[in-house]
């Protein structure tokens, strides 16, 4: 796992977390949960594009894995988030399978580095070595 795909792993999931037991003891339900998961959503973006800055390799391999990295940091921190109102606040089995997805996106999240321009040549188009 590179180093940097910790930073919006563990924003997402903090994030998710705090909000998600917020969002549950207020009771909050309608446009104030959907404010507060849209403000908590995008500072976890940026938390997941900014992972990538300065990071050595290919440049255009920085900004496809930066906007892949702020989308799976958004959608852990979304089945998270959900997962723990569904839970808490409603005392749904629907929250724990959320989590699952959360889990899922995270193993995802940490798949995910920037190349070089010697491993984009060697290997091939898709990681893999040339015969």
């Amino acid at each position: 796992m590179p180093d940097r795909a910790i930073v919006p792993l563990m924003t997402a999931g903090a994030a998710g977390f705090i909000a998600g037991v917020i969002a549950s003891v207020e009771e909050m339900s309608g446009s104030s949960a959907v404010v507060l998961a849209v403000i908590v959503a995008v500072f976890v973006a940026l938390s997941g594009a900014l992972s990538v800055v300065k990071t050595p390799g290919e440049e255009s391999e920085r900004w496809v894995v930066g906007a892949l990295r702020a989308l799976l940091a958004v959608a852990v921190f979304a089945c998270i988030y959900a997962g723990l109102l569904k839970m808490l606040r409603d005392g749904s089995i629907l929250g724990v399978v959320l989590i699952i997805f959360a889990a899922v996106f995270a193993g995802i999240l940490t798949r995910l580095r920037v190349r070089d321009r010697g491993q984009l040549e060697t290997m091939g188009g898709r990681g893999q070595p040339t015969a």
